[in-house]
């Protein structure tokens, strides 16, 4: 299904941070040491740097954004997040490898990110977010290794089942479930339309959604417009004009947004 250097970030960002604390400080009379950024900082930091690896379909800046991922893994407050980003971005560098006709590296991304997500999913067993991602993860695996899909397909439909029950109104399960609608022959009870309406449902809760805790997810918004944008070129037959639109729409939010810029714009201009 689907369908986004973190070093020099993080220590580029940390010594702004640090000289505003010193400087701060010094106003006061007095000056601030530096300090390690606290596992909850080195989280968003790499779930941020992620994310805009994605966008630039920077193979690289995912994998770095995934090993500071991973060594977060095992923190007791924070590895379940940890995990679940870990798999997201391995999921989002298996695209990008399949962009690059890296089949094999992106079956080994898929793999891991499903363990990654299973993992996330037993230490916080009722999110609905996790649910989702894992089987987006899921599908997208079966999808690119053809000999585990109908072993994997009865778990797609296990976690999807249950991100629905989880989290209804969570933009990306919604999302998740319409492109399953979406890409699912019709004969076993998939369509088009009816995934382009739920995609569309999707989009309407992005646009209402505010994430208070920058530890949750809250991904997607941008990634809806150009996803959909594509779907619409899928359609038989094609509806090249929704397609501009929402890809103009996913470069208004995102002008570097590369899959859409490279993959899609082209085929509607």
């Amino acid at each position: 299904m689907a369908n986004v250097n973190l070093l020099v970030w993080g220590r580029r960002a940390a010594g702004v941070l640090c000289a505003a604390l010193v400087l701060g400080g010094a106003g006061l009379g007095f000056s601030t040491a530096a300090r390690a950024a606290s596992p909850r900082e080195k989280l968003l930091a790499a779930k941020q740097a992620a994310y805009e690896a994605n966008f630039k379909n920077d193979a690289k800046g995912l994998r770095e954004a995934m090993e500071k991922l991973d060594a977060l893994a095992s923190d007791k407050a924070l590895g379940a997040s940890a995990l679940y980003y870990a798999g997201w971005t391995r999921w989002s560098l298996a695209a990008s490898q399949l962009q690059a006709n890296q089949h094999e590296e992106a079956v080994a991304s898929l793999s891991r990110s499903v363990e990654d997500l299973k993992k996330a999913v037993a230490l916080l067993p009722n999110s609905g977010e996790f649910e989702s991602q894992l089987a987006s993860s899921l599908i997208a695996l079966a999808t690119t290794d053809p000999s585990k899909r109908m072993q994997l397909l009865p778990e797609v439909g296990v976690h999807r089942k249950r991100a629905l029950e989880l989290a209804p109104t969570s933009p990306r399960v919604v999302m998740m479930d319409a492109g399953m609608i979406f890409y699912t022959p019709a004969e076993y009870g998939g369509s088009q339309e009816k995934g382009v309406a739920r995609w569309q449902e999707a989009i309407q809760l992005f646009e209402k959604e505010h994430v208070e805790d920058a530890v949750q997810p809250d991904w997607g918004r941008t990634l809806a417009y150009g996803w959909l944008a594509n779907m619409y070129l899928g359609m038989n037959p094609p509806r090249t004009k929704e397609a501009k639109e929402m890809a103009n729409r996913a470069l208004e939010l995102r002008p570097d947004f590369w899959f859409v810029k490279t993959q899609v714009l082209p085929k509607v201009s």
